[in-house]
């Protein structure tokens, strides 16, 4: 989809608004390392047809919108070594410390059990929980990296 299409129909609005485009990701890097990791000759080939196809496109998307927000510094500057001119800003994914941290955390343990849940092997707290969906390639990768490469050392450090 070029959501550049949309920018004459959005400067018709009184004020004429500005287009801030926030990148979750920077989907031809994405695309670019899977084609090189992908075992299947014609994939490789499509899918490094598709990262150059959607880096023309977000090229584009880099010099018509006012604004662009990305979660990483990397990745700012990954966007402006293509488009200079492009005003690009970090807005870190964060996360709430006081709200996950180990008070409210044994708070919250401590409603689940007095809820009657099990305690047994559900209830350890030595646990690590991936949440990233497994319908995406990316995520998969890292579960993969996480299993293969780093998990060994936490279990030989937490072998409970």
């Amino acid at each position: 989809m070029d959501l550049t299409g949309s920018r004459p129909g959005l400067r018709a609005f009184p004020g004429s608004p500005a287009i801030v485009c926030d990148w979750n990701n920077i989907e031809s890097e994405l695309i670019g390392r899977y084609s090189e990791t992908i075992a299947s000759l014609p994939r490789r080939l499509y899918a490094r047809r598709t990262a150059a196809l959607i880096e023309r496109m977000e090229n584009k998307i880099l010099r018509e919108c006012e604004a662009h927000t990305v979660c990483s510094q990397r990745e700012r500057q990954k966007l402006l070594s293509r488009v200079p001119s492009a005003s690009v800003h970090v807005v870190e994914n964060g996360v709430d410390t006081a709200y996950h941290g180990d008070t409210e955390m044994e708070r919250a343990y401590a409603r689940w059990r007095e809820a009657g849940h099990d305690s047994g092997e559900y209830g350890r707290r030595d646990r690590i929980v991936y949440g990233g969906s497994m319908d995406y390639h990316a995520h998969v990768d890292t579960a993969v990296y996480f299993a293969r490469e780093i998990g060994p050392g936490v279990r030989e450090l937490r072998p409970g």
